[in-house]
């Protein structure tokens, strides 16, 4: 049901035209050294940022997010979803989500999977901040990204949010933004 999901998101999504949005993907993938963009969409049934596809992946945005990010703050948000790209990060994830199907029962591969989660997380953090975003932007544009997630619940919102790779406990955004604001 994951790929049926995802290809439904897609279909349903509305490309973002020319603006703020698309000129930040242009600079954002050159800064991070992305050789092709994603495409780029507003979607009404995502609850927070996320990447579908894995040949031609798409950038799925909240429509909940289009006037609530500074321009500063777009370039951080398309910045990190960019980095999932240049790493990789789909794909590691579609074989994460499969060794956890096959070895569900095992608490140490859980334990294993969170580490994982929490590390490219980071990762991808380090690359928004080495494109040169704005720390305190950067943090700032989480924490509305994760307001935004709360304030929607309805079904497909899990379905994105299983998708992400972002973590959406309260302790693991908490320790993302004071480790970008440098306390932590």
């Amino acid at each position: 049901c994951g790929f049926a999901g995802t290809a439904r998101l897609r279909r349903q999504s509305e490309p973002v035209e020319a603006g703020i949005w698309t000129a930040a993907l242009q600079r954002m993938g050159d800064q991070i050294r992305l050789r092709t963009r994603p495409a780029l969409k507003w979607s009404r049934e995502v609850a927070a940022p996320v990447i579908v596809g894995f040949v031609k992946p798409a950038i799925l945005l909240p429509v909940a997010l289009a006037s609530r990010l500074s321009p500063a703050q777009v370039e951080a948000v398309l910045a990190h979803e960019l980095a999932h790209l240049r790493r990789r990060d789909t794909w590691a994830l579609a074989v994460q989500r499969l060794v956890e199907t096959i070895v569900f029962f095992h608490p140490a591969m859980w334990w294993m999977s969170h580490r994982m989660v929490v590390a490219r997380e980071e990762a991808c953090d380090d690359l928004v901040l080495a494109a040169g975003c704005n720390p305190a932007d950067y943090a700032e544009a989480l924490v509305i990204c994760s307001e935004c997630r709360l304030e929607r619940k309805a079904p497909s919102s899990r379905l994105a949010a299983g998708l992400s790779a972002a973590g959406h406990s309260r302790n693991h955004l908490r320790r993302r933004v004071l480790r970008l604001i440098g306390g932590g």
